[in-house]
């Protein structure tokens, strides 16, 4: 499971241009705090409220709060895709994934973003997803050809069998 909430962690500390264990030890927590949160440990109500307000902007905060609350919709099990969390203001947050892929599917037929799509196909097609269905169907292809092979083998000494006994 990604840990989200330490990745909006660390993503505010590179914006206030600190690594994550000074922040925390500059903000009254214990050096371990960090890696802590890197291994995925809760944080308590407290630790959650100090982590989320001591930056220099509340959207910051915010962010990091809907991070935790990803972490946590995952850990009951959900999808977070059956929900859009997201700090009002925050553009990026406000459309579904359904209303973006329309967007981007009428602006298809404009130059630059086909080339941009284009671009991206190539690196999903050279992806590591890629490389393991290649892996799969490779495996696959295989697994044919053994059974065949083995087939052919199982006919071939039933001809001779039938031979030898005529």
């Amino acid at each position: 499971m990604k840990n989200n909430f330490y990745i909006a962690f660390t993503e505010a500390c590179m914006l206030e241009g600190i690594a994550p264990s000074v922040w925390t030890t500059t903000n009254g927590f214990s050096t371990s705090t960090a890696t802590a949160m890197k291994n995925g440990t809760r944080p308590s109500v407290d630790t959650l409220k100090k982590i989320s307000v001591n930056w220099s902007s509340k959207e910051i905060g915010l962010k990091i709060l809907v991070a935790h609350l990803k972490d946590e919709i995952e850990r009951a099990g959900c999808s977070i895709d059956d929900f859009v969390l997201g700090v009002k203001g925050d553009k990026k947050q406000e459309s579904t994934l359904d209303e973006d892929l329309k967007t981007v599917q009428q602006f298809m037929n404009r130059r630059p973003i086909r080339e941009s799509m284009h671009g991206l196909a190539v690196l999903l097609r050279r992806s590591e997803w890629a490389r393991e269905d290649e892996a799969k169907r490779i495996k696959a292809q295989a697994e044919q050809d053994a059974a065949m092979q083995r087939l052919t083998a199982t006919k071939k000494r039933t001809k001779q069998q039938g031979e030898q006994s005529a």
